[in-house]
């Protein structure tokens, strides 16, 4: 029994003593076996971030919030940069190297086999991430992109009350009514801005509802500007879906403008008072009843007519001082009143005679006198005359017909499908080629925007109108040009067969039906949209259209006479299913023909055989796999190949498919949109200095979404080193305006190797890893006297060698424009822009956050980066490891060349981000300089809200000043 005592105690003490003993000599033994794992681990790790990487640069592309977790998982890279110093030191011998360090490699293969562990954590962590971003949620009013508004004295008092009924606690919903044109809408956004600039709210929504409101698309407006997405296909299930989202903001205003009868809020998904307190309303209306009997809104505001006096200030501000001129004041006045208040007829007549000379005043008078009566009801009889007037002042008869043609594209329509109908009816003049028109179209639409008939939008490839513009344009192109819009007010007797052969044009978007097999022996425009793809309208409706020049489908499939229609120029079937199209061949005269949406498995190869087609749009035909050999390349009349988020399948020559090479026996094609996957397909000769608009993507990570900022977009991803780029991509590369470069190989020196004419045309440059670049400029090597000189916005992500921006001197030109700087993980930089050796004066934003000046005795100091960075408004850094200063000295190699400068301004910067910057001890390296800010201690993370002059800091690790 005692024997078995020891025993026990023996095997006890062992367990405790000699086990731990043994473990810990065995780290010595297993050094190698233990550094193996951690290298093996660590390379998973780096190709599993690599892959992250690109799901976060695409998400980040469309404008999504990265998740936190994933953004501080990116940045766990302490081990990479450890790993080769223990081992040097584990290596190490003592006794004369003799024997090896076996405290360091005690020490060295314990913590490898920690960081395995470490290691091996975030690997797993890594496998739990189903997503990367979200969408980030529109702050305030950004995504309805209101704007401060010069509130009229007379709307001052309603915009009061209007906030005051907000703010009172029993109110739910208020209401604002007004004939149209009084400026409902834009007191309604004023009154919106001022809630949320005052904290009312933290969020505003907004909805336009039409005549015949459509509760899907109103479900849809306000859920766009919440980042919601529907599952659900009925309305009562997005209704649910939308009530639910509703309720989980604290604090919501919604603005419904426009109604013309009450709406059933609860068919919207819109919670009512009892259900959701913090759910505020504001509602405008024509008609006191819809608001007051419809919705029952007890707090309803007017918005009535502009005083005389008030009509005539805001019409001088519109017309111009010249009207204030002794011969003209008086009849400008009178042409003022005849504006009856109406802010709409106000903008339209001023702005139609701003610049006119006497006898065109006089005239208008007279007109707007006698405005004769009108068979259209919903627009008063002096807007409708105002309105007219501004119409009949257009100085061309092309500018009348591209104005009326804007009325009938409904809302926020774009300029490119303008081109389309425009061309097709031959409106526009003096152009060779496409490209031309494009011009045209957009000058057109520049005029009526500044005439007041159409509507300045966010986009310039957009436009709307105002609802009694619309109607105005509507009744003279019906009543002038015999255009039938469906739906409107003058619905003609359609069973009367001598009054269809008169329209010109018919527009439908609902009672398709009254399509029939009938004679339209004058029509020359259809446009056609169903609601029901399963909807087929007459096999033989383009029978009786001889005329038609242009035909628009939109969800429903072609008819089987398109035959017939042999003087077709623009053919336009658009989110359709197409069968077989075969018939298309017969329509020799077409031009245009777009498929934009739709969903076409195989290019018909009879399309080859439509040679006056100078555009062709197969933009987002996502199943488009086919196009025969030698299709396109039989269009030798082709100016524009859209197939954006479409084809990519090419192919090398003498396989059955299209192949890149057909592209070079198109001597006219100017605007190319394509992608490419692999490289290898490109032709040497293709994609030459004729291109005029391109978005070309070469590689199998990109994506077609997102918003882009310039007509010449290039993005590459190459499986080879860029030495093997085809001379094509290169003119391409130089010509580019926004150029992304993603796994750049073998580039040292971006602008030597690249451009070397300095990237004159480059407006925004992303380089992303990219493991060979060293500089983006080198001076010492060939590059010119300035370089980037139109560039706006500069990206950099992973690129792990990069040590400088620039190296050497530049000149004033380079960088001037630039405005947007934005680097990520370059553990390399040490400093990001380069400046002189002496001091300087440093001003961070428009707030006056700003260093003292430096004495006025203080030298002259050399040109630098920095000094040529005066339109800067963001800076962002993050995860660059070895970052010690933002702008920093670079030596002497700057003394041989000075300037009389004796301040550095930043005086446009109004956001400085900085992220996880370890070693960031200073923004600029100066001794004399007073201090702006003295940041707590132990910041490594510091992000500085310059517009609002705050200055928080997180992750604690190190102390440092960042500004002196």
């Amino acid at each position: 029994m005692v024997l078995e005592n020891i025993i026990s105690v023996i095997d006890v003490v062992s367990h405790r003593t000699v086990a731990p003993i043994a473990r810990e000599i065995n780290y010595c033994f297993k050094y190698n076996h233990n550094y193996e794992n951690l290298k093996r681990e660590v390379k998973k790790l780096k190709s599993a971030q690599l892959r992250v990487q690109h799901l976060v640069d695409d998400a980040r592309n469309n404008g999504e919030a990265i998740l936190e977790d994933v953004i501080k998982w990116l940045s766990s890279e302490k081990v990479e940069r450890e790993i080769l110093e223990d081992e040097d030191r584990a290596r190490k011998t003592c006794f004369i190297g003799l024997c090896p360090n076996l405290k360091a490699r005690y020490q060295c293969s314990k913590k490898a086999k920690e960081e395995t562990l470490f290691v091996a954590s975030l690997l797993d962590e890594r496998d739990g991430f189903s997503t990367v971003s979200h969408r980030a949620a529109p702050k305030g009013m950004e995504a309805i992109s209101f704007r401060s508004h010069d509130v009229m004295p007379s709307r001052t008092p309603v915009l009061k009350e209007i906030m005051n009924a907000l703010t009172t606690g029993d109110v739910n919903m208020v209401g604002v009514y007004g004939m149209r044109g009084m400026g409902k809408t834009v007191l309604v956004k004023e009154a919106a801005r001022q809630a949320v600039q005052e904290k009312l709210f933290n969020q505003v929504v907004f909805a336009t509802i039409t005549q015949t409101p459509d509760i899907k698309k109103i479900q849809g407006q306000i859920a766009d500007q919440l980042c919601l997405k529907f599952d659900e296909e009925s309305e009562w299930g997005r209704a649910g879906r939308l009530r639910q989202r509703l309720k989980q903001e604290q604090k919501i205003l919604i603005i419904l403008d426009d109604l013309w009868k009450s709406l059933d809020l609860e068919a919207v998904g819109i919670p009512l008072k009892d259900e959701h307190e913090g759910c505020k309303m504001l509602l405008t209306s024509r008609v006191f009843d819809v608001l007051s009997s419809g919705m029952d809104i007890q707090k309803n505001f007017p918005i009535n007519a502009l005083s005389e006096e008030e009509t005539w200030e805001f019409f001088k501000k519109m017309a111009g001082d010249r009207i204030e001129h002794p011969d003209l004041q008086s009849l400008a006045m009178e042409v003022a009143k005849k504006c009856a208040g109406l802010p709409l007829a106000i903008v339209t007549v001023a702005r139609a005679l701003k610049n006119k000379n006497l006898s065109q005043w006089k005239n208008a008078l007279r007109v707007l006198k006698r405005p004769s009566p009108r068979n259209f009801a919903g627009v008063q009889e002096d807007v409708y005359a105002a309105i007219e007037l501004s119409y009949n002042h257009l100085e061309s008869k092309e500018l009348k017909s591209t104005f009326l043609l804007c009325s009938r594209m409904g809302y926020n329509a774009s300029t490119r499908d303008l081109l389309k109908y425009g061309m097709g009816l031959g409106l526009f003049s003096g152009f060779v080629t496409v490209e031309e028109a494009r011009d045209r179209v957009q000058s057109l639409v520049h005029k009526l925007k500044t005439s007041g008939l159409l509507l300045e939008n966010h986009c310039d490839w957009q436009f709307s109108m105002h609802d009694p513009v619309r109607d105005v344009a509507l009744s003279i192109a019906f009543r002038d040009c015999h255009v039938f819009v469906g739906g409107d007010q003058f619905e003609p007797e359609w069973s009367a067969k001598n009054k269809l052969k008169k329209y010109k044009e018919i527009w439908l978007s609902s009672n398709i039906e009254l399509l029939r097999e009938m004679e339209y022996p004058q029509l020359n425009f259809l446009h056609v949209r169903s609601e029901d793809p399963f909807l087929e309208i007459s096999s033989n409706i383009c029978r009786g259209m001889h005329k038609l020049k242009v035909l628009v489908l939109t969800n429903m499939s072609l008819p089987s006479s398109l035959h017939f229609l042999k003087n077709l120029r623009t053919l336009c079937v658009h989110q359709s299913s197409l069968g077989e199209i075969a018939d298309i061949r017969e329509l020799k005269k077409l031009e245009i023909l777009s498929f934009a949406k739709s969903n076409i498995k195989h290019l018909p190869r009879q399309i080859g055989q439509l040679t006056k087609l100078r555009m062709l749009d197969l933009s987002d035909c996502f199943e488009l796999e086919v196009i025969p050999p030698n299709t396109l390349s039989n269009l030798s009349m082709l100016e524009e190949l859209c197939m954006g988020k479409s084809f990519h399948h090419w192919a090398t020559e003498g396989e059955d498919n299209a192949s890149l090479v057909e592209l070079d026996h198109l001597p006219h094609l100017t605007n190319l949109d394509m992608h490419v996957l692999d490289s290898h397909v490109m032709s040497k000769g293709m994609l030459s200095k004729r291109l005029e608009r391109f978005r070309i993507f070469i590689g199998d990570v990109w994506d077609w979404d997102g918003v882009y900022q310039s007509s010449r977009t290039l993005k590459i991803k190459l499986n080879t080193s860029a030495s093997h780029l085809e001379h094509g991509v290169l003119m391409l590369l130089k010509r580019a305006q926004d150029l992304y470069l993603l796994e750049l190989k073998g580039v040292n020196n971006v602008v030597s190797e690249l451009d070397t004419e300095g990237f004159l045309q480059l407006r925004h440059l992303h380089l992303h890893n990219s493991s060979d670049i060293q500089f983006i400029i080198n001076t010492s090597s060939e590059v010119p006297s300035h370089v980037f000189p139109v560039l706006e916005s500069l990206f950099l992500y992973n690129l792990v060698s990069l040590e400088k921006l620039c190296h050497g001197i530049l000149t004033a030109e380079s960088f001037r424009k630039l405005t947007i700087i934005e680097v990520g993980k370059c553990v390399k930089l040490k400093h990001l822009f380069p400046v002189g050796i002496l001091p300087i004066m440093l001003t961070l934003s428009k707030k006056e956050i700003s260093t003292s000046p430096v004495p006025n005795s203080a030298p002259s100091f050399p040109f630098s980066v920095a000094r040529g960075l005066s339109q800067l408004q963001t800076i962002n850094i993050s995860f660059c490891l070895t970052m010690e200063e933002i702008v920093a000295k670079e030596g002497d190699e700057f003394e041989d060349s000075y300037t009389a400068i004796d301040a550095m301004e930043f005086n446009q910067l109004s956001s400085l981000s900085l992220q996880c910057l370890p070693l960031l001890k200073n923004f600029c390296s100066r001794e004399k300089t007073s201090r702006l800010c003295q940041a707590q201690p132990n910041p490594v993370a510091t992000s500085v809200g310059l517009q609002s002059k705050e200055i928080s800091e997180d992750e604690l690790r190190n102390p440092l000043q960042l500004f002196f």
